[in-house]
């Protein structure tokens, strides 16, 4: 069943490395209980993805099947092509995508351009009323709120899109009221070293809900299996409980920001199951300034964190600022480099 796992056996290299805490095996193994894939993988008496007791057994470790991209649209697009054609698939295997995923999705308003993303990778040749072993990427847009990111953190299984289009007399009263109070406000001094994303777009992701997959039922059996599954292989798994691998990068304005470094301290010890990568300069806010800002943060350390330093590579990229956003070629030489450091 290797086909449920990452093309590069899902481990992140960091911590065959630079942990002297770790000891890792990159080989696929099965477990005797249960038809799920299980790879050997970061034990010191506690699993660093689940936080439960284990020793250096096959047996005792679950596999890796619930990975979270969050970021702008350059981090979609690295969502995309690593689940298009990256991840393995076989004649075995079943692709459940929600309602909006896609690089750029301009068929769904803007509420939809901009949304969160989920799929599915099943496998189906389980048979016996068995749960079929499913892995789930997903994918959340940071729209320039910390507020947002916060709420995707406390409750992290919640996909959620903008809202459509809306009435002259509320886009205007919104603009007055960010104008006044917000980060993106018409009254604070420009700065140039942020990507400001359209009136429209910031109220359109302003006003967002979860959304509705019920016209999907395939779709909405593949996630009940999924959680079914979750719920089979972690005894505290709750329908909060985080993914096994955070891959954060920035997201609109480059939220989290290094003001935010307080809010990714809580984040970070508030979720001991998850291991955040996060690369605070990938594409978009790529300005030295914000490196600078970030000089002392790239020292943070956590058992379940890995900072990512890519100013060797995002200083080549062209400059972005104002409403000029670079955007780098999907699959690409920078992608591909960014995903081989981490994986």
């Amino acid at each position: 069943l290797a086909c449920l796992l990452l093309s590069c056996s899902i481990l992140l290299k960091h911590y065959a490395t630079s942990s002297k805490h770790y000891a890792i095996s990159s080989s696929l193994r099965h477990n005797a209980s249960t038809t799920l894939p299980v790879t050997l993988r970061i034990c010191d008496g506690t699993s660093a993805i689940h936080n439960e007791s284990t020793t250096l057994t096959p047996t005792s470790l679950t596999p890796l099947t619930w990975v979270m991209f969050m970021g702008d649209s350059n981090m979609r697009h690295t969502y995309y092509w690593w689940t298009k054609s990256m991840v393995t698939k076989t004649d075995s295997t079943i692709v459940l995508k929600s309602s909006t995923y896609g690089l750029d999705r301009t068929d769904l308003n803007f509420g939809g351009r901009w949304a969160d993303q989920e799929y599915l990778v099943q496998d189906e040749t389980i048979g016996g009323g068995a749960v079929p072993p499913t892995v789930r990427y997903s994918f959340r847009f940071l729209h320039g709120s910390i507020d947002e990111f916060v709420n995707d953190a406390d409750d992290w299984n919640i996909a959620r899109r903008g809202a459509v289009n809306p009435k002259l007399e509320t886009m205007s009263k919104f603009l007055e009221t960010e104008g006044n109070h917000t980060f993106w406000g018409a009254k604070r001094k420009p700065d140039t070293t942020i990507n400001r994303p359209s009136d429209y777009a910031r109220w359109a992701t302003k006003n967002q809900k979860p959304i509705d997959e019920r016209k999907s039922e395939p779709f909405v059996r593949a996630m009940r299996d999924w959680t079914r599954q979750q719920q089979d292989q972690h005894t505290s798994f709750s329908t909060a409980a985080g993914p096994d691998v955070v891959i954060l990068t920035e997201g609109w304005g480059g939220v989290p920001t290094s003001d935010h470094f307080d809010v990714m301290q809580l984040v970070v010890k508030n979720n001991p199951q998850t291991l955040f990568v996060w690369s605070p300069l990938y594409v978009t806010n790529n300005l030295p300034e914000r490196y600078e800002a970030f000089s002392a943060i790239y020292n943070w350390t956590e058992p379940n964190l890995l900072m990512v330093d890519l100013w060797d590579l995002v200083k080549k990229l062209p400059k972005s600022g104002g409403h000029g956003i670079h955007h780098t070629s999907v699959g690409g030489a920078h992608m591909r480099e960014f995903m081989k450091r981490i994986w």
